[in-house]
């Protein structure tokens, strides 16, 4: 029973990845790219939580957008994107390991998305991409970070 529910739930993460981060790239062309952004993560977060069978209960929402801010989360199980993506207020940009900019559709609006990517095993790179989300945080945009421990 569980290796069922394990197929579903990434046939349906990849289906709904596919869908969203298409429709993503059409609209990029035709709209900004911070409603762009909010739209397809809130939107691709809630479905997939949706399709996992889970809600949100969210207090405190008036102080997600006292932006800029920054999101971070223990990453203790895959859920936890999906639950950011669907609370993260607009103008919020995401700090992702180098290796998922070569996922197709999700590494790919990343990119198209301005995501900061950081190489974990070059220092020198990974303090570059810090120095690239605090020019973004002076900007105005929040930033949502899972650092994992590395």
């Amino acid at each position: 029973m569980k290796f069922l529910r394990c197929l579903y739930f990434n046939s349906v993460l990849f289906c709904l990845s596919c869908y969203y981060f298409s429709i993503a790239f059409v609209r990029l062309l035709f709209e900004s790219q911070d409603k762009v952004v909010h739209w397809v993560t809130t939107s691709w977060g809630g479905a997939v939580l949706k399709h996992a069978g889970i809600s949100i209960e969210l207090h405190g929402k008036e102080y997600l957008s006292m932006t800029p801010a920054i999101f971070v989360s223990n990453h203790q199980s895959m859920l936890d994107l999906f639950m950011m993506c669907k609370i993260m207020p607009f103008k919020t940009r995401g700090i992702a390991k180098q290796s998922l900019r070569w996922i197709p559709f999700l590494g790919w609006f990343m990119k198209l998305s301005g995501a900061i990517f950081i190489d974990r095993y070059h220092k020198e790179q990974a303090l570059e991409a810090m120095k690239e989300a605090r020019k973004m945080i002076e900007r105005g945009y929040s930033m949502m970070i899972a650092p994992e421990g590395t």
